[in-house]
């Protein structure tokens, strides 16, 4: 299994959160959010191809354009 690290500026509560795991989850992967820190952890790989960090990157995007919402996604560390 694999992990990547991501930021997420501009998530701010537990809906936020939701619709990071949500999007994740689409993509066969599993995700913990820490609002504090506006970190995300990905967790990726099991059972499937291994994701591209820029296809979590454009899944969080798109997953906040129906919401209006501006967030900023950099890749922390990529496994």
């Amino acid at each position: 299994m694999k992990t990547t690290k991501l930021q997420v500026l501009g998530i701010t509560c537990d809906n936020c959160a939701n619709t990071i795991v949500n999007a994740m989850a689409e993509l066969g992967a599993a995700a913990s959010v820490d609002l504090a820190s506006s970190e995300v952890v990905v967790r990726h790989g099991e059972g499937q191809p291994s994701l591209a960090a820029e296809t979590m990157v454009e899944a969080i995007y798109e997953a906040f354009k129906p919401k209006s919402k501006a967030v900023t996604v950099s890749v922390i560390e990529a496994g």
